[in-house]
């Protein structure tokens, strides 16, 4: 938290991984098969710095 989304491209994950911009659109993932509770979110705020890392 704190460094800028793009920083998330440059590390290594074992799981999915999202990064999220303020202004991103992105599923609700209703569907039980689209929804991946190992997959990392990472937002960002309008300045491009994370703010929220949550699993889901």
């Amino acid at each position: 938290m704190g460094k800028p989304l793009s920083a998330v491209s440059s590390l290594h994950f074992d799981t999915l991984v999202r990064a999220i911009s303020w202004n991103s659109v992105m599923t609700m993932d209703f569907n039980s098969m689209d929804f991946n509770l190992h997959r990392l979110n990472f937002l960002a705020d309008k300045s491009d710095t994370i703010t929220q890392i949550y699993c889901g």
